[in-house]
């Protein structure tokens, strides 16, 4: 599916770009935060017994899923729905491991911005430009490594965007870890998936299909075996290791603890969501197939800045420090460096 037909390569790059950066910073940040912080103006009715007042998914698990399962859903919204289905299981294989990837990315990212907020978990991930270029040398070796001046380049955007994000994060163990695995995966995301589109010559709408048919049946079949597993293990330990054992398994497997108990947000803010991430990673795979990875890094490292400062104009937050503005500084000084060098 080519989303800007009339326009030449160039233009299509740059608009899928523009609308991606767009869509991520300002949409998704208000959707996806706005759904995780969602509280009714009128109080829970209590539990009938503590049954009830257990969980199937919390916000962010299910958060997840719906993503999955929706944008699916749109993907495949087309009189052609039977032909989109038939040519699935030839290209699946070669988006198992991206899908993998993007699982665990999006619901490590998701954990720790309902854990920790957007300002630390964004400044976690500003070194996935880093992590691509490393993992990318580990893969092939030295000679994906881009040149001396392009590295240089990188370097300040990571810190700038890191110093741009330090406001006080609320600092926790468990978020801080769940933001630290997003990173490292969408960085096996962002590789993976160049290497998937290149094999497969998928492209756009048609990568975000089958990733998420993918990264959907990666999550159920986690809901299935794996918090089976550590139910069954918080069952039969002791009580004192249990408690600190209960919590570090039910929030990085299941993303809560047993007495959260939240009230589902409204579906009007579910199919905002939804449509707003649909619409980021689609055209994000529209853009990445255009582009080398490193630059793409780059570009996402950029956007990572942008959904800090909406997010903090959204949804509040301390005032611009100079730490603040240097990063902000030193982060743009970078990108115009990289597009000089590279």
């Amino acid at each position: 599916m080519q989303l800007f037909p009339s326009l030449p390569e160039t233009g299509t790059t740059f608009l899928a770009g523009a609308a991606w950066f767009l869509i991520s910073s300002i949409l998704t940040t208000h959707s996806t935060t706005s759904f995780l912080k969602y509280r009714p103006t009128t109080k829970l009715p209590p539990p009938v017994n503590k049954q009830h007042n257990r969980q199937l998914f919390s916000l962010p698990h299910l958060l997840t899923l719906y993503r999955f399962g929706g944008s699916f859903f749109l993907s495949i919204l087309s009189p052609s729905i039977l032909s989109i289905l038939s040519k699935l299981p030839s290209t699946i294989p070669s988006f198992l491991l991206p899908a993998l990837f993007m699982t665990l990315a999006n619901l490590g990212n998701v954990v720790a911005l309902d854990r920790i907020g957007i300002s630390l978990t964004y400044t976690t991930k500003c070194a996935i430009p880093i992590m691509t270029i490393l993992l990318q040398v580990c893969l092939k070796g030295n000679s994906r490594l881009p040149p001396t001046k392009s590295l240089i380049a990188v370097l300040p955007i990571a810190l700038g965007i890191g110093m741009a994000s330090w406001n006080s994060p609320r600092f926790e163990k468990v978020g801080f870890g769940c933001a630290l695995g997003s990173a490292a995966a969408q960085s096996g995301l962002n590789v993976y998936c160049k290497k998937a589109i290149e094999t497969t010559s998928v492209k756009g709408f048609d990568v975000q299909r089958n990733l998420v048919v993918c990264a959907f049946a990666f999550l159920t079949l986690k809901q299935a075996v794996l918090d089976r597993i550590t139910n069954f293990i918080f069952k039969n330990v002791d009580d004192r290791k249990g408690i600190s054992l209960e919590y570090f398994l039910r929030v990085l497997f299941n993303c809560r603890t047993p007495s959260n108990r939240h009230p589902h947000p409204p579906g009007w803010l579910s199919v905002y969501t939804v449509c707003s991430y649909h619409l980021e990673y689609s055209l994000s795979f529209i853009f990445l197939s255009r582009i080398d990875s490193v630059s793409f890094s780059v570009c996402d490292a950029i956007r990572r800045l942008a959904i800090i400062i909406v997010g903090r104009k959204l949804f509040g937050g301390a005032e611009l420090t100079v730490l603040n503005k240097v990063g902000i500084a030193s982060t743009i000084s970078g990108a115009v460096l990289y597009a000089f060098v590279s």
